[in-house]
């Protein structure tokens, strides 16, 4: 009896092994076929059909798509030539890039440090208090006389107007690969920045703003030497001011003289008067924070290359409009082009001079 059940148990096994393995067999075959499937799916096709007498050309361009470039014979790899049209250069068109190279444009942050102020009117006027009086002592019944000398006066910053027109051609604008109107934009507010940056230093004040270094009135000392920075001059600097200009004053230059002014020592204790700032804080020259402006001239016989002081007194930027662009679209259109206006006001003048104080490149 155990004979026969233990053969019965045999069969069964052996026809469960059958139907397994016609099992794989089956759902092998479908699985084959999907992979296949898969493949041809994932195949690039190409827009002409090979089969209907291509060229020579095609038919290798559609190998190299297929298998790549590794499978392709001496003769094939010849005539895939892309600079030369014909020879399957359309076939493979250069990509056009949806960006610009452009160059690093360094412009003036005197906006970070200096007074900035909104206006609505054609210009602003602003009080200020040329000449101050002298308090006297006088007894409980002592006659008061009137203190004479307290004198003020008003400040006019006129905002002037900056400009900007570019022409683009319609077909330009029609197939350019990127948003050519916002390159546009970010080129005009560029252009405005560092031309404003440069007249905030140098600028006349005539169409301009009026600059930091041309202001006649703000007190200069020299350097020391007829062509170099001394470091008893920087260290000076802040001591030409009041205490109360010297608690916001920075020290303003440009990246060239601040590489020079970082291998300065003190003379006494041998220690560099840069000192770098940590967690968080400003590096400081001589204990007072430095700005760098790409305006400010370089270290020459004659130039200003440092100016310390309290900007944010004694020098104000007016803001009458901000940038705005006009599409100028009939005026040129007989040339199939667009005209693209931006404007911009913005005044700035120094309203206090005593602020300030000048490094000359000077031996006395």
């Amino acid at each position: 009896m155990d004979y026969e059940i233990l053969t019965k148990l045999t069969e069964l096994n052996q026809e469960q092994l059958r139907f397994s393995e016609t099992l794989k067999d089956v759902y092998g075959r479908r699985l084959d076929t999907i992979e296949n499937e898969l493949v041809r799916a994932k195949t690039p096709a190409l827009a002409l059909d090979i089969r209907s007498g291509a060229s020579f050309e095609v038919k290798a361009f559609n190998k190299f798509l297929r298998r790549g470039r590794e499978t392709l014979s001496p003769e094939e790899l010849k005539v895939l030539t892309v600079s030369n049209d014909p020879q399957a250069g359309y076939l493979a068109p250069p990509e056009t890039a949806r960006e610009i190279i452009k160059g690093v444009t360094a412009y003036s942050p005197l906006r970070e440090i200096a007074k900035v102020r909104q206006v609505y009117r054609e210009a602003l006027e602003v009080p200020k208090k040329t000449a101050s009086g002298t308090a006297i002592w006088v007894s409980e019944t002592g006659l008061r006389t009137e203190v004479t000398g307290l004198t003020y006066g008003l400040e006019r910053i006129a905002p002037t107007e900056m400009s900007y027109l570019a022409k683009v051609s319609l077909q330009m604008l029609e197939d350019s690969a990127f948003n050519l109107e916002q390159e546009l934009l970010e080129e005009f507010s560029m252009a405005f920045a560092v031309l404003e940056g440069a007249a905030f230093i140098s600028g006349d004040g005539v169409g301009k703003p009026e600059g930091l270094l041309s202001n006649p009135a703000i007190p200069h000392i020299p350097s020391g030497d007829a062509s170099l920075i001394k470091a008893d001059a920087v260290m000076s600097l802040p001591y030409q001011l009041k205490t109360e200009y010297t608690r916001n004053g920075y020290y303003v230059m440009n990246r060239a003289t601040l590489g020079t002014i970082r291998l300065l020592k003190d003379a006494t204790s041998g220690n560099y008067l840069w000192q770098p700032g940590f967690g968080g804080q400003p590096n400081l020259l001589c204990g007072c924070p430095v700005l760098e402006c790409s305006d400010m001239p370089d270290i020459g016989a004659g130039n200003f290359p440092i100016i310390f002081g309290d900007f944010g007194r004694g020098y104000l930027i007016v803001d009458r409009i901000e940038m705005t662009v006009q599409r100028l679209v009939e005026k040129y259109a007989e040339y199939g082009q667009v005209g693209f206006l931006a404007r911009r006001r913005v005044g700035g003048q120094v309203v206090l001079p005593e602020a300030f104080c000048k490094l000359e490149i000077a031996a006395s």
